[in-house]
């Protein structure tokens, strides 16, 4: 708290005296009367200032600090004797007290987040009272969202940290209140029920695809070749002649990309797909072999040199199945890791982009219609995710999930696949870093402007 303090304003004997040494002496006998031997020891200099003021002066400082505490003591006192009331009644036999219905009390502990309002001081009215001291330290929000640390400490901008563990909200409350900077305001500290480790436990959506046997995503190698594959070097061409004489030829495409038939002759087979290379292939016997009838399948295909590239487990150069699509290459590759973006994966083809593909459309729609078929040096690249939100609470799938062209808090439902039916509409609680402060904002979803909420990058 020394450290937190810069200066602050007092009168003594109707002087103004702004002097660091006289705030942290005031601090000092404030701590060692409300928590007595863990107060801060004084310092040589501050005792030299100490000693240099004038009886009147020092007494007044101790009177302020007693004053102080004595507020801070008789609020905390009479919120616990309205509670004591409360849950006092005359038993009878058989019955219980309310009290031992109530709950404990909550304590602040490492790890909790709370929010701690700050509500500017009004004189009351119809009362003679001195007046209300400006605040010193004026938050940027009324409502701010603060984690406890692993020791039990929160940090104020400005203030400095102060350990909240093992008080309850009201003495969390009145902590926070006895700051000097602080005495202008009304301090409401409120536990929130959700911990910040529930979000850290939250798990990335997606990436399990990768996680299953590897040969799951790989293409099989005795599956129909579809009629658009092109024929291509390396390729074998299956091909059993039925009628007068009964042949049966397995033949492979050249390096120059021609088929040498027995009988027939050379084909070419450049750029054509499966489809064509079957009806060629069938007019030129017809017309070559009278009352021969041909049947065409292709037997074993070529294998192909890709890249894999960027944030994925095994980057490197693979020899892949001619069938293989960027899925496909991805398992290849031990998958994307969690760095990686399952969004903006690219497919460069001689140094152009020739296809984005977006994985959610596969995890959540079943699309496979940008996942392309993959030619000879082709590179697949898997570039980081820049943008990502935690979703958690009385959704259906709680996650963190990369954002491409979601904008608003609609979006990221959707995203989630959508609320579970017990979900307080009126109750959407976004927290969010701005500025390496955590702020929380309350949204109703059930109005229009809460739905579109705008969201941004990191929000939780």
């Amino acid at each position: 708290m020394q450290n937190a303090i810069i200066s602050r304003i007092f009168t003594m004997n109707g002087e103004v005296v702004i002097n660091k040494l006289v705030v942290t002496i005031y601090a000092s006998i404030l701590m060692c009367l409300m928590w007595g031997q863990q107060a801060l020891a004084l310092t040589p200099s501050q005792i030299d200032a100490l000693m240099n003021m004038s009886p009147n002066q020092q007494q007044q400082l101790v009177n302020m600090a007693q004053q102080r505490n004595a507020l801070a003591n008789k609020r905390i006192n009479s919120q616990v004797q309205q509670k004591e009331n409360v849950n006092t009644v005359n038993l009878t036999p058989g019955a219980k007290s309310t009290l031992d219905l109530e709950p404990e009390t909550p304590v602040l502990k490492p790890g909790d987040s709370v929010i701690i309002s700050f509500v500017v001081k009004k004189p009351e009215k119809n009362k003679l009272s001195k007046p209300v001291i400006a605040p010193l330290y004026v938050p940027k929000l009324e409502k701010n969202l603060f984690t406890l640390d692993r020791k039990g400490f929160v940090a104020i901008q400005s203030i400095g940290r102060i350990e909240l563990a093992g008080l309850s909200e009201l003495q969390a409350a009145a902590r926070i209140g006895i700051e000097p900077f602080l005495q202008g305001y009304d301090i409401e500290v409120m536990l929130l029920p959700f911990k910040q480790s529930d979000v850290n436990a939250l798990k990335p959506y997606g990436y399990d695809i990768f996680r299953q046997n590897a040969g799951v995503l790989q293409p099989e190698s005795y599956i129909p070749v579809p009629d658009n594959y092109v024929v291509g070097p390396g390729d074998q061409v299956h091909i059993q002649l039925v009628g007068k004489d009964n042949t049966e030829y397995l033949l492979e495409v050249s390096r120059n990309s021609t088929l040498s038939i027995p009988g027939i002759g050379n084909l070419p087979v450049t750029g054509l797909t499966f489809n064509e290379l079957k009806r060629d292939l069938k007019k030129r016997i017809k017309r070559q072999l009278i009352g021969v009838e041909a049947f065409i399948t292709m037997g074993e295909l070529r294998s192909m040199q890709i890249f894999i590239m960027g944030e994925v487990e095994q980057p490197g150069a693979y020899s892949v199945d001619a069938l293989a699509t960027m899925t496909h290459a991805l398992t290849y590759g031990g998958g994307i890791n969690t760095i990686g973006s399952l969004r903006h994966i690219s497919l460069k083809r001689k140094g152009k982009v020739v296809g984005i593909l977006d994985l959610y459309e596969l995890l959540n729609d079943g699309s496979t219609a940008r996942d392309l078929r993959l030619k000879p040096g082709d590179v697949v690249h898997v570039p980081p995710k820049k943008t990502i939100v935690s979703i958690l609470g009385e959704i259906a799938r709680p996650a963190v999930y990369e954002l491409k062209k979601e904008k608003d808090l609609t979006d990221i439902v959707e995203l989630a696949g959508g609320l579970l039916a017990k979900s307080d509409l009126s109750r959407v609680q976004i927290g969010r870093v701005v500025n390496n402060e955590n702020k929380l904002y309350e949204v109703d979803y059930s109005t229009e402007l809460g739905r579109k909420f705008a969201i941004k990058n990191g929000d939780i």
